[in-house]
């Protein structure tokens, strides 16, 4: 995946061919990582310097990391210019695409039933992870004798009142969820209304 979205840049950085293109590319990514890197130390630790020096080991990971992800970005970029030419060809752009995948899927999920989208996918899946979220917000701080529950009850009805909050949480997550599709569906399937 390509950090660089103009279509232009990426065209322009094609044109020198595979190796130099790939160049050009880790450059453009470490000057980027540097750029992020002496803002963040200048807001932080107004001193940019001290910051690199004391960061010299995310600097190597942040170049190792920009020069494998730039060993497919030639690939990739020719792959994608292909890709949005045979689409123009056809009389479609890439939104066009992901609308009709989009139809596809939800007449999918919609197939599941509304129940099950709403508690199962909403109340279940996503309010267990959210109950692990609500949690870790909720923890109480540990008291002087160093125990947060006095009881194990306690404990048990602090993870029900947790889960309650992420179950609810996620349906009504998943509800939202569930309208929007609907409205997106009906104004993709049906235009005129």
């Amino acid at each position: 995946m390509s950090l660089i979205k103009s279509k232009n840049f990426k065209e322009w950085l094609i044109s020198f061919g595979k190796t130099k293109a790939t160049m050009l590319y880790i450059a453009y990514l470490i000057i980027l990582m540097t750029v992020l890197l002496a803002v963040h130390s200048l807001i932080i630790y107004h001193n940019f310097y001290g910051s690199f020096i004391a960061n010299k080991g995310f600097i190597l990971f942040g170049v190792v990391v920009a020069s494998l992800n730039s060993l497919r970005f030639y690939d990739e970029a020719i792959a994608e210019i292909k890709y949005a030419e045979e689409l123009k060809r056809k009389g479609l752009t890439h939104l066009d695409i992901l609308n009709i995948e989009f139809v596809k899927k939800w007449e999918e999920m919609k197939a599941n039933g509304f129940a099950k989208y709403i508690f199962f996918n909403g109340g279940l899946i996503l309010g267990s992870g959210l109950f692990i979220l609500v949690s870790f917000f909720m923890f109480p701080k540990a008291k002087p004798e160093g125990r947060q529950f006095e009881e194990f009850s306690d404990m048990l009805y602090f993870m029900l009142k947790c889960y309650i909050i992420g179950f609810l949480s996620g349906v009504l997550i998943n509800l939202l969820i569930w309208n929007n599709n609907e409205r997106r569906l009906k104004r993709l399937t049906n235009p005129i209304d």
